[in-house]
């Protein structure tokens, strides 16, 4: 792979911006169909907008792997990535086409604490936190999910709410858990919105 379509998430002693080079990797297109399905699915059981993206974000939690065999950069684009998984970057972007794909704003987010480095989406809606975390726990409930703790990740803005997204650390649409217990909660942030 050209070191044009590769992104550096860390190196020793600096960090790079992903977003930007990311960013040019996220594609809806190939995933329309497939978020318009599911879509359907949730709208004959009357269900809210906010459990959509929960349903996306299963669906990739669900079938994609991750890929300790390749490096830390962007390696694959988002429907290579659903056919052989990818890390974390790679799995970012797929998440990223998905939802846009369904209407959604996202913001692709890069972490670096100390050495290492870690990306993960952000998914934005225009509720209130409260709101979006019963619409949550609504949406897990009936999925039959037992969560024993419960750490949301989200910014709240004047107009709504940027949701954590991560399709390797996150079980659901505002889990920070895996990044909590990863140590991303503190470092340098880059957010590109796509």
């Amino acid at each position: 792979m050209s070191s044009k379509n590769r992104v550096k998430i860390c190196s020793s002693n600096q960090s790079e911006p992903v977003g930007e080079e990311a960013a040019d990797h996220v594609d809806p297109e190939p995933f329309r169909n497939a978020v318009a399905a599911l879509r359907r699915r949730i709208d004959q059981v009357g269900l809210k907008r906010c459990w959509w993206a929960c349903e996306i974000m299963r669906v990739v939690h669900d079938n994609v792997s991750y890929d300790h065999s390749i490096g830390a950069n962007f390696n694959r684009g988002p429907v290579e990535t659903w056919d052989q998984g990818g890390n974390c970057v790679d799995q970012s972007v797929l998440l990223a086409s998905m939802l846009k794909a369904a209407g959604f704003r996202c913001r692709l987010t890069t972490v670096t604490h100390g050495q290492k480095g870690h990306m993960y989406l952000e998914v934005f809606f225009d509720a209130g936190l409260e709101e979006l975390k019963d619409s949550i726990n609504d949406y897990l409930s009936a999925q039959d999910r037992t969560l024993f703790q419960t750490v949301y990740g989200y910014t709240e803005v004047d107009n709504g709410v940027w949701m954590i997204a991560d399709p390797t650390c996150s079980r659901f649409i505002g889990d920070a858990a895996g990044v909590y217990q990863e140590g991303y909660t503190a470092g340098f942030f880059d957010r590109q919105e796509v």
